[in-house]
């Protein structure tokens, strides 16, 4: 079998949802982290951990708008010739 070559679109594609699926990763683990300091009463802690997490949700958010708005349609037109 040959080797398929991936035009720039689709590795954009592939960049970004690789990056969005560590993003959620991460999104998940601030919020685990955030019920624990809020349940143990570490305001402060809880504080900072949310600020990060709306800076990984602001990420995922830019990705989704990036892919969307042009890396989708750009990957689209490669497949279809």
């Amino acid at each position: 079998m040959g080797k398929t070559s991936l035009g720039r679109g689709m590795c954009y594609v592939q960049r970004v949802r690789e990056i969005q699926r560590i993003e959620h990763y991460e999104i998940a683990a601030y919020g685990t982290v955030c019920e624990y300091a809020g349940s143990m009463g570490h305001d402060e802690v809880l504080t900072l951990l949310q600020l990060t997490m709306r800076d990984e949700q602001t990420a995922d958010a830019t990705l989704t708008t990036l892919a969307e708005t042009g890396i989708n349609a750009m990957a689209g037109a490669e497949m279809d010739g």
